[in-house]
């Protein structure tokens, strides 16, 4: 199952590209739209900076650091306000974070990183980790993570719920390699861990 971040964006390197293009980023990536939509709004590098460095003063949800992120100049500095977005809990910098670690981008290939941030992102119910972390524990090859069938229907029924495009196909994948009264007790888990975060029952299609 292929990674949702490679899917949509192509990968990090294509994440800067993609902030500083026309194109509109696609709906699951709130934070990332609206970093892109601030790029508009400073064209001048240095004045894009500037905003986001004097708003990481202001504020502490991580977006700031996130946009700031994307600023080519220094990779090195780019790691560090990811790092600190990831740290602040904005779960978009978390998944990237923990794509970062696992491909080796600006940082050492690290398996446990990875494997944290993705779960620290799901557990924020970012729909694009959910699915990442489904895959991994349907493949149970990346990571170092063993294959469960059951828990990674978990996250793809909660990835499903958030409207993201793959969930469903893995879903129903899923779906036939786990026994019906197990399906029926992981749904059940999904409706009590969204009535948790104070979330809608509604049901994905």
């Amino acid at each position: 199952m292929q990674s949702l971040v490679t899917t949509l964006l192509g990968g990090i390197a294509i994440f800067v590209s993609i902030i500083q293009a026309a194109e509109p980023v696609d709906s699951l990536f709130p934070a990332l739209a609206r970093c892109q939509a601030a790029r508009a709004a400073y064209p001048t590098g240095s004045h894009y900076a500037d905003h986001f460095q004097a708003l990481a003063q202001e504020t502490t949800d991580g977006f700031a650091e996130f946009c700031l992120s994307f600023m080519p100049n220094d990779p090195h500095q780019a790691i560090g306000w990811l790092e600190q977005a990831a740290q602040k809990g904005l779960p978009e910098a978390q998944l990237l974070l923990a794509t970062a670690y696992e491909l080796g981008h600006r940082v050492e290939v690290d398996p446990r990183q990875a494997w944290y941030w993705y779960q620290a992102a799901a557990h924020k119910n970012f729909g694009p980790a959910q699915y990442e972390v489904a895959a991994i524990l349907y493949g149970g090859t990346r990571l170092g993570q063993s294959q469960d069938f059951a828990k990674a229907l978990f996250w793809a029924e909660l990835a499903a719920y958030n409207r993201v495009p793959q969930a469903t196909e893995l879903r129903d994948i899923l779906l036939k390699l786990v026994a019906p009264d197990e399906a029926a007790a992981i749904r059940h888990a999904v409706r009590s861990w969204l009535n948790q975060h104070h979330l809608s029952s509604r049901r994905s299609s």
